[in-house]
């Protein structure tokens, strides 16, 4: 026993001494020592904000559909929602980026508008593959870093962007995109980083299903409560930063080889009482419009998607049954949707005569 006492005494008298020569170094070199790294800050990160990759995970969506309840939510190992890469052996590859209005996260898979379009033109005998590049929150600056640093490596032939409501939040609180730009390194992203590798590989990812689950029932709740768009006023938040974005986003996509497709975002002319606080449909219009300028001035396909909306007869009046809380499309949306991007790329590679679409069908994977 008191040899046990001896050699906890010893060392915990080392790990001591150790101490005090490690803190009498350290007030030594501050004293008598010019360090050259005292104003060097650690390296600057630009995250990516992209889908995780292999990701397998379902939704609850009893919040929105009683009879299907629940959604598969999967990516693939280039982190683009499935289902993608329908073919073997395309013929084109559609690349469609946006925020959660692509994502689609709460729309079954084989409808989410993305994927139904391939299925669409399939049974036009055009062999198309598409690949959803969604990713919740996203705005234009995250899609232009995205698509330079990660998806311009799979070479598709067109580039779908839509972009509007999450510029207009982002930019009305912070007009130079600057929380999207680098960052510093700090203890909480490096713990975020640490936080997300365990979940992999212990009972943390247990943890982190629950606290999603908690999260997206705390957050969604539909109610038909809405007031008229006209209690909103525009803002007088500056737009211009989402113009030079756009222009850029453009001239990258031609000069990776792919052509780019502007896409406008529909939002409903009436604010559900679950909307987001920020999203304000007078400045969708103001970045629509954009949007529209660009594609004129860049000589850029153009879907309006927000024009078309407005041509559907009960789309005013049941907007609900398209756009769930004024933005998100349901199944009915989504497929509103891909009928009408089908219907203009069809057209697109018709007026391109663009013959080698025209081949046999083959299998799918």
């Amino acid at each position: 026993m008191n040899r046990l006492k001896r050699v906890f005494w010893a060392t915990g008298l080392v790990f001591v001494s150790i101490g005090i020569s490690v803190l009498t170094l350290e007030l030594g070199l501050r004293l008598f020592w010019d360090n050259p790294f005292e104003n060097v800050s650690a390296s600057r990160v630009v995250e990516m904000r992209m889908q995780e990759f292999n990701l397998n995970k379902r939704f609850d969506r009893s919040w929105l559909d009683s009879a299907v309840q629940q959604v598969a939510f999967r990516t693939n190992k280039k982190g683009v929602i499935l289902p993608a890469d329908q073919y073997n052996n395309p013929d084109k590859t559609i690349l469609f980026m946006g925020g959660s209005t692509t994502e689609c996260s709460y729309v079954q898979e084989d409808i989410r508008f993305p994927a139904l379009v391939s299925t669409l033109l399939g049974k036009r005998d055009f062999r198309v593959n598409t690949l959803n590049a969604g990713r919740s929150g996203n705005t234009l600056h995250d899609s232009t870093n995205l698509f330079l640093n990660e998806y311009h490596k799979y070479q598709p032939d067109y580039v779908v962007v839509m972009h509007a409501t999450n510029d207009g939040g982002v930019l009305s609180n912070d007009p130079l995109y600057a929380s999207r730009l680098a960052q510093p390194i700090t203890a909480s992203r490096m713990m975020k980083w640490v936080l997300k590798r365990a979940s992999s590989i212990s009972l943390v990812g247990y943890l982190r299903i629950g606290i999603s689950k908690i999260m997206i029932k705390s957050g969604q709740k539909v109610s038909e409560t809405f007031s008229d768009v006209s209690e909103l006023n525009s803002s007088e938040t500056d737009f211009h930063p989402f113009y030079i974005r756009l222009n850029i986003f453009v001239d990258i996509v031609r000069h990776f080889g792919s052509k780019p497709i502007l896409m406008t975002q529909p939002m409903a002319s009436v604010r559900f009482s679950h909307s987001p606080e920020w999203a304000n449909q007078p400045d969708q219009f103001r970045l629509n419009e954009l949007i529209r300028k660009v594609a004129r001035e860049k000589n850029v396909p153009l879907i309006d998607l927000s024009e078309y909306v407005r041509t559907i007869p009960d789309f005013s009046r049941q907007v609900g049954s398209y756009l769930y809380d004024g933005m998100h499309v349901t199944d009915k949306g989504s497929q509103v949707y891909a009928t009408y991007i089908a219907n203009q790329f069809a057209q697109f590679f018709n007026e391109q005569k663009d013959l080698s679409l025209y081949v046999s069908k083959q299998p799918s994977k």
